[in-house]
């Protein structure tokens, strides 16, 4: 018979022996599981990496902006990607009345050719109106030699007016000269 004593340091011994051999499956168990974890991080780390190398995508040029900012390689760019020069923002307006409003002629000039002068925006106002409120006497006769007709707005102000009202007086006699009829100016 065997002894209480060695039957119990045999139950010992064979409940460690489980628990190592638990306890080795469980550290096989985890090193698989950490093997696991490093191949999905480096996978992720690579698919991080690709994506950071890709070029970021570039966000659309905003022509209203430039055109306001008269920022002229801007509008160029946005003319070249084929953005719209007859697009119409929330107010109704045109990236071209966006840069006679601002006066920056430069802009005027490039966008004149893309849009279109007569176009009013929600209050009825055109470019010419735009560029004579300002003030921008050469943006004014750029648009007059273009041809912008000298409209009225919502309110029955010409460009004209406006420019009378802010006291432009370059930009009203350039107005009124070239609204003088060519047969009336002659008889005087």
């Amino acid at each position: 018979m065997v002894s209480p004593v060695f039957a119990s340091l045999a139950a010992r011994l064979a409940s460690n022996t489980h628990r190592s051999a638990a306890r080795s499956s469980t550290i096989r168990n985890d090193r698989a599981y950490d093997a696991q974890i490093a191949r999905a991080r480096a996978s992720d780390d690579r698919q991080i990496n690709d994506t950071e190398r890709q070029t970021p995508a570039r966000e659309p040029i905003d022509l209203f902006a430039a055109a306001l900012a008269g920022d002229l390689s801007r509008v160029r760019a946005a003319l070249r990607e084929g953005v719209s020069a007859r697009a119409l923002n929330d107010f109704g307006a045109t990236p071209l009345m966006q840069a006679a409003m601002g006066g920056h002629f430069e802009c005027v000039e490039l966008l004149l050719p893309h849009s279109l002068a007569d176009l009013r925006d929600g209050a009825g106002i055109t470019a010419l109106m735009y560029a004579a409120s300002c003030g921008s006497a050469r943006c004014v006769w750029l648009l007059l030699e273009k041809g912008a007709p000298d409209l009225r707005s919502a309110k029955g102000k010409t460009a004209f007016d406006f420019a009378i009202e802010r006291g432009h007086a370059e930009c009203a006699n350039l107005l009124q000269a070239k609204s003088v009829p060519k047969n009336t100016a002659r008889m005087r």
